[in-house]
């Protein structure tokens, strides 16, 4: 990705809004223990929130995941369960 993509900083969702297909979500930062400042405004197609917000949500499960993992003290690789064993039951004898 590139660098010169601008980066902001938000706290909250301080606005969501819906007008010609459009999605505007305003985002603000704390200014003081009682004001937001709003800092950016991000615009999506009506027809992709569902996509961003499900890829949203999955990278959050895959941080927490892989967070979880690395705190886990001297943790263990799981051993692999051995294959189930099966018995054959010999066919009846036809008379």
């Amino acid at each position: 990705m590139s660098n010169d993509v601008p980066n902001y900083y938000a706290d909250a969702v301080v606005n969501v809004t819906h007008v010609n297909g459009v999605f505007r979500i305003t985002f603000a930062q704390q200014a003081t223990s009682d004001t937001m400042d709003s800092t950016v405004q991000l615009l999506l197609p009506a027809n992709q929130l569902g996509a961003i917000l499900t890829g949203i949500g999955q990278a959050a499960e895959n941080i927490t995941s892989r967070l979880k993992e690395e705190q886990k003290p001297d943790a263990a690789p799981a051993k692999k369960k051995a294959p189930a064993k099966t018995t054959k039951k010999a066919a009846p004898k036809s008379k």
